[in-house]
């Protein structure tokens, strides 16, 4: 259990670590010291679908670290919590459904998407667009699998 509480410990700072860059990049944008390079009439809902982006990424990862600091506390938690990951049957539906690389995909494009945000509307649209899907697709696929398995 010693190196799951370690594995536990590395997910909180990396979580954290995403937090304060979106807590930034979110300072940045509401004090206006980031703006899209755009002055046409959709300025304001890239300026708010970034800001709700981020703020949908941050309360992800808030949801995260208080999980996995409450699973630190309690010895009995940490051996479920790492019973269910390393159960068969869910990595085996895991694994059909994507695994994490769907999530780790959905997530870059997430970040391009609030970059990309600043320069063109319609590459914003779509890599949002297509993070949602990705995410959408590996849910329908864990439930699929979940019920097959």
């Amino acid at each position: 259990m010693g190196n799951y509480r370690a594995v536990i410990e590395k997910r909180i700072r990396l979580h954290t670590l995403g937090v304060s860059l979106l807590s930034l990049l979110s300072v940045l944008h509401v004090s206006e010291l980031l703006r899209p390079i755009t002055t046409e009439h959709y300025f304001d809902f890239i300026v708010g679908a970034q800001l709700s982006t981020s703020l949908f990424l941050m309360i992800l990862s808030f949801i995260k670290i208080a999980k996995y600091k409450k699973v630190l506390k309690d010895e009995r938690l940490l051996t479920i919590l790492y019973n269910t990951e390393n159960d068969e049957r869910t990595q085996y539906i895991e694994n059909k459904s994507g695994g994490m690389i769907l999530v780790i995909c959905a997530f870059i494009i997430f970040a391009a998407a609030l970059i990309v945000g600043f320069f063109n509307y319609s590459a914003f649209i779509a890599l949002l667009i297509a993070a949602y899907f990705l995410l959408i697709v590996k849910k329908c696929l864990q439930v699929y699998y979940g019920k097959k398995f």
